[in-house]
């Protein structure tokens, strides 16, 4: 019996056919918006071009070589077809509502300059802005899946810094939304932080922190809930601690090391201001680390709570409110504010903080020379205890040009630069109500200023290990006390006068 020829041609082309198909059905799959879709064209005229050629070249030589070959391209086409959506479900399944958290962080993202221009095709106006002002009339995205209603406190507050209602557009899940927002479809991400973490799991987001601007930090949960400071506007005193954060981070933490400690008590009945600014190497108990002695900076890395905790307990105060910002930050906030005047107490040419010189009296500084300004201490004959000074110096001048600003009447621009460069868990409007409340907005205030002093000594720190020596501040308990009192006098709203600090000659510095 005659065997019959097996059709390798005919397999060929079948096999063509299909895997043709399937090429087709996997590039209509991938979304028309999506960020692949700039590449959706040349993929397909390639992949076709590569399947015609090869059809051709079977057809020329059929035999089982060749239909091997193209029977393994449509499996792998057919696998191709169905792989995609099942790619595209896995990375929707990697988010799940974040752990709760006695505290939430809601950031407000804009795309960089940088990513608009390098996916042109996706964006009519490749510019961006780091100023959450400049995106009023822009289009916010939030997500419905998880964290609604931290999503719509955030969406609330931000209202009010840009005095208008955010023209929202929302998407069923987080993917969908962070998808919506690469691909041009709004100008503004609302997102809870607790999801950026998953999102260097999914290849088209991994540098969503590098393709990102962080424009707003928002934070939300029991902590503020519970500890939320008395409105400024009913005249009651308060005091709030403020840190500089030494990191250069476009995102704002509340975890890190502090550069710059102070103790801001306020009575607005008065208009008194009193700023005590602490030395970072304070030497004090670490309520972290079982109250083992460190460095004051150092009990930033376990959150600000454990800062508060440990100046609660070495002052004798229940400071429950802060204000913390970072170097970027600093410099942003001040730019933001147009610049501040400082009465500088004697010329220096910074050292450790770049070639700037600053003449005695009256200077006006922009970001960077007000960071530098803050910072310098090896240049200085007393070392940390002159930065503080200088610290102290500037945050007075901060404070004088909102209350300019404020008188100006731009609101707008002082609630801008005060939320996107601090967290904190006091309301911005209370803050700035400082400014606008039943006293007249161009009245002045008082600012009564203290830096602290301290030996300057070798010691370990439990933080560090307590065999390696590292330099440490000791405190002076006379100025301690004298804090507490005055931070206690203005709480129950006296008016106080600028004192002497005690034992300021017993102040000792060891260069480092």
């Amino acid at each position: 019996m005659r065997r019959k020829k097996i059709n390798f041609k005919g397999i060929c082309i079948a096999t063509f056919v299909v895997a043709l198909v399937c090429t087709i059905l996997a590039n209509i799959m991938i979304p028309k918006n999506d960020i692949a879709s700039s590449f959706k064209l040349p993929l397909l005229i390639v992949s076709v071009v590569l399947l015609v050629i090869l059809l051709v070249l079977s057809i020329k030589k059929a035999g089982t070589t060749t239909a091997f070959i193209n029977a393994l391209l449509s499996v792998v086409m057919i696998f191709g077809c169905i792989a995609v959506p099942k790619l595209e479900e896995k990375d929707k399944n990697v988010f799940h509502e974040p752990a709760k958290k006695s505290q939430v962080t809601v950031n407000f993202y804009a795309l960089t300059s940088e990513y608009k221009s390098n996916h042109s095709s996706l964006f009519s106006d490749t510019a961006a802005s780091d100023n959450i002002l400049d995106y009023a009339n822009k289009t916010f995205l939030t997500q419905t899946q998880f964290d609604s209603t931290n999503t719509e406190n955030a969406l609330s507050q931000i209202e009010s810094v840009l005095e208008t209602k955010p023209n929202v557009i929302s998407k069923d899940t987080v993917y969908d939304a962070i998808k919506a927002f690469y691909n041009g479809e709004a100008d503004v991400l609302v997102l809870n932080d607790a999801f950026v973490s998953a999102l260097k799991t999914i290849k088209a987001f991994k540098n969503f922190e590098k393709d990102t601007i962080v424009l707003s930090s928002l934070k939300f949960g029991e902590e503020e809930v519970q500890e939320t400071a008395t409105p400024v506007n009913q005249q009651n005193p308060f005091v709030v601690y403020v840190a500089g954060n030494d990191t250069r981070a476009n995102g704002l933490t509340t975890v890190g090391r502090t550069d710059v400690n102070m103790i801001m008590a306020v009575n607005p009945a008065s208009r008194q201001i009193l700023l005590v600014s602490i030395p970072r190497d304070y030497y004090i108990e670490n309520p972290g680390l079982e109250n083992g002695i460190d460095k004051l900076t150092h009990l930033g890395n376990q959150g600000i709570r454990n800062t508060l905790d440990g100046i609660n307990q070495k002052f004798g105060l229940n400071i429950t409110d802060y204000l913390t910002t970072n170097f970027t930050h600093f410099e942003a906030l001040v730019d933001a504010l147009g610049g501040v005047t400082i009465d500088n107490p004697y010329v220096f040419d910074g050292d450790n903080s770049g070639d700037y010189h600053f003449d005695a009296g009256l200077i006006t500084l922009n970001g960077e020379q007000a960071l530098a300004y803050s910072r310098e201490r090896y240049s200085l004959d007393n070392g940390d205890y002159g930065r503080n000074e200088h610290q102290g110096i500037v945050m007075q001048a901060i404070l004088e040009k909102v209350q300019q600003n404020a008188a100006a009447g731009d609101k707008a621009g002082v609630l801008a630069a005060l939320s996107t460069n601090f967290l904190t868990n006091v309301d911005i409007n209370d803050l700035y109500n400082l400014y606008t409340s039943s006293n007249d907005v161009s009245q002045p205030w008082q600012y009564i200023r203290y830096h602290l002093g301290g030996t300057g000594t070798m010691a370990g720190t439990v933080s560090m290990g307590m065999n390696r020596m590292l330099y440490v501040c000791q405190p002076i308990e006379s100025q301690v006390q004298f804090t507490t009192d005055l931070v206690n006098r203005m709480l129950n709203g006296e008016t106080i006068n600028e004192e002497p600090l005690p034992d300021e000659e017993a102040t000792t510095y060891i260069p480092n």
